[in-house]
């Protein structure tokens, strides 16, 4: 049986796991169940991300940028499915997750056509709000714009709401579709385990390199 890795991202800003990181974790149950599935969630509340300034280094290479992205790359480079969580800000993702996606330029634009190395990978996104009608839908908008300008697969969303007492973890509703996306994830894992994505394996290797 091939083995999975599946990354979640927790886009909050905040240290310690709240209402984001509980529903990633309610997406991952139904694939933890599996022995054959590693999940992760990595926070980037405590990361050090620094701005895309599009010095166009990373046409030719990785990105000259050091900071806590250059492990992220190879997290998501390894991952066969990743899902990405974010805190409602203004209607749109967080300024973290926003951050990342324009950091991922750096592993769009490396092949003809703008194929990318993320191509053929599974997307699922997890977006927490305050209240209904208060930005969730725009976000997950956001979030699943990012899986397609990637190529990816997209696997669906789900969407809570923290604004009752309690949180998210109140939310019945939210809390249903997070396991149901976790089992969407884990149905698209099987149904492509034999596809085979060409990928710039050159510029794997350099970013492994520059981790290691």
């Amino acid at each position: 049986m091939k083995e999975f890795y599946v990354l979640g991202i927790n886009g909050s800003h905040r240290i310690e796991p709240r209402n984001t990181h509980y529903l990633l974790e309610r997406v991952m149950q139904p694939l933890k169940k599996k022995e054959y599935i590693k999940t992760e969630i990595i926070s980037l509340g405590d990361k050090e991300l620094k701005y895309c300034t599009s010095c166009f280094s990373c046409n030719k290479g990785p990105c000259p940028i050091k900071d806590d992205m250059t492990e992220i790359y190879r997290k998501m480079l390894t991952a066969d499915a990743i899902i990405i969580g974010s805190p409602v800000y203004i209607f749109n993702v967080s300024a973290k997750i926003k951050t990342l996606f324009d950091r991922c330029r750096a592993i769009l634009f490396r092949e003809e056509n703008y194929n990318g190395i993320l191509k053929g990978k599974i997307g699922a996104s997890v977006v927490v709000g305050f209240v209904r009608n208060g930005g969730a839908e725009l976000t997950t908008q956001a979030i699943r714009n990012f899986f397609d300008i990637h190529q990816m697969f997209y696997a669906g969303y789900v969407m809570g709401f923290s604004g009752q007492q309690g949180g998210v973890t109140k939310d019945i509703t939210g809390k249903a579709f997070a396991k149901t996306i976790g089992k969407k994830v884990l149905e698209l894992l099987e149904l492509l385990k034999d596809v085979k994505v060409s990928r710039d394996t050159e510029f794997v290797e350099q970013i492994h390199k520059k981790v290691d």
